[in-house]
């Protein structure tokens, strides 16, 4: 059984091509990076009650005002209501990014070889790489942490 990091690629907040197909830009990494099937997983945008509740709670948290939530509705045609999963979705997507795929990296030197591979075609495109969803965007000196030595 081989061992593998998990990594993340994201859109960045604020964004203004959000939502977007991660299986899209999977493609276009895989593509650029000669990364397989296998490594690059694409995902899809497909908003439901979790957004909701994840909305609510960053608005009760004063992470963002209702009156942003509503000004961005208001400018894509969304409904401002805080129970529309696709209105929820799009905000938290353009606020905070989107998830677009998942990279299964082999815990190896090949592995962190791809993984900068990665990194470098996602700040050349204009997304993140990241470890998980509350953690910060990698920097490629902080990759080699990640690979047992």
């Amino acid at each position: 059984m081989h061992r593998v990091i998990e990594l993340e690629l994201w859109s960045k907040p604020g964004s203004a091509l959000l939502p977007q197909t991660g299986k899209s830009v999977a493609i276009a990494c895989r593509r650029e990076t000669g990364l397989s099937e296998q490594v690059v997983l694409g995902l899809n945008f497909v908003p439901d009650a979790a957004d909701m509740r994840n909305l609510q709670l960053s608005l009760t948290e004063g992470e963002f005002c209702q009156a942003e939530f509503e000004q961005f509705c208001a400018t894509r045609g969304l409904s401002a209501d805080t129970n529309d999963n696709i209105s929820a979705a799009e905000f938290l997507a353009h606020a905070v990014g989107q998830p677009l795929a998942w990279l299964h990296l082999p815990e190896s030197r090949e592995g962190l070889h791809m993984a900068h591979l990665v990194l470098g075609w996602a700040e050349k495109s204009g997304y993140l790489l990241r470890v998980g969803q509350s953690e910060p965007p990698l920097r490629t000196e902080e990759l080699s942490c990640l690979w047992p030595s």
